[in-house]
């Protein structure tokens, strides 16, 4: 025979299921908040893996020109002139059908450091160079100094920032249930440098090579064609640097890749204005000259 509960034993029954309820959607939640960031750390393991893996075939391509597409690099050098936004599309797309941003072709690179080897001798010979000391040294200070000293130092820098300070996190947007994290890769970073130094090369080594006789002249003229061309040639650097952080989704308040344009801009302003006011000569194309071809 059944006999009816009192009030306190209802009570008591339905606080008990009530209890165990809370204690399962705890521990599911508990459960699912592990699995969410056992899944990140291992998405994250996992692009590390990708990206050090990536090397050694990056590296076994340059010894291949055969596996080098160069006709696509000279498309992307002149992209870079005209719409360099354009370039990093080709970016997106290798996302999405490789799993990278970066580059895994080593042409552009190659070629860059072509260019660079063939202007720098075409630089010494004009300034009448004789030592093969003082090629080495130039070539060595071209190559490995400015372009790949330079671009590791920056690029890792702005790799840090950008995976420290600007990537949107999973409390930004779409929340932690549907949020996929994303790092950005070295070798990206390293591609967005040789991108902007392709520009920064074309300003300093080509057309400042064309406009020597008439950036050594003592004359303001000379001084503002001289001083004018690199800081295009800076801005540009820093620009297209910008447009490569930019078009990663997963990145916010990228603009703040542009603040050397202020510096760029302050530092030829007074360039200026100390010509105009105390006749201060700072031509950066004859510092330049005097500091590399100077006996």
């Amino acid at each position: 025979m059944l006999l009816p509960l009192s009030q306190e034993e209802s009570f008591g029954l339905e606080r008990s299921a009530s209890s165990a309820s809370s204690g399962s959607s705890y521990n599911n939640a508990k459960s699912k908040t592990t699995r969410m960031k056992n899944l990140k750390a291992s998405a994250a393991g996992a692009q590390v893996f990708r990206t050090c893996s990536a090397f050694p075939e990056y590296f076994a391509r340059v010894v291949d020109y055969r596996q080098m597409d160069l006709d696509a690099t000279f498309y992307q050098m002149v992209t870079l002139c005209v719409q360099p936004s354009k370039v990093y599309k080709s970016a997106y797309y290798r996302k999405q059908t490789k799993n990278r941003w970066a580059r895994d072709d080593p042409a552009f690179a190659v070629i860059q450091l072509f260019f660079l080897l063939v202007t720098t001798v075409a630089w010494a010979v004009t300034f009448h160079v004789s030592k093969v000391s003082s090629y080495v040294s130039l070539i060595f200070h071209a190559v490995v100094v400015e372009w790949l000293g330079f671009g590791v130092l920056v690029s890792t820098l702005c790799w840090w920032i950008a995976n420290h300070y600007l990537r949107i996190r999973g409390s930004q947007g779409m929340g932690d249930t549907f949020f996929v994290e994303q790092r950005v890769e070295w070798q990206f970073a390293f591609d967005i440098h040789c991108n902007a130094f392709f520009i920064l090369f074309l300003f300093l080594y080509v057309i400042q090579f064309l406009l020597a006789p008439l950036l050594a002249s003592d004359s303001f003229a000379a001084l503002l064609l001289a001083n004018t061309l690199y800081s295009l040639g800076w801005g540009f650097y820093t620009y297209i640097t910008f447009l490569g952080y930019l078009a990663l989704p997963f990145l916010h308040r990228t603009e703040r890749f542009l603040l050397p344009l202020v510096f760029i801009g302050a530092i030829f302003i007074s360039s200026l204005l100390l010509q105009a006011i105390f006749g201060a000569q700072i031509n950066f194309a004859r510092i330049s000259s005097s500091y590399y071809y100077s006996p």
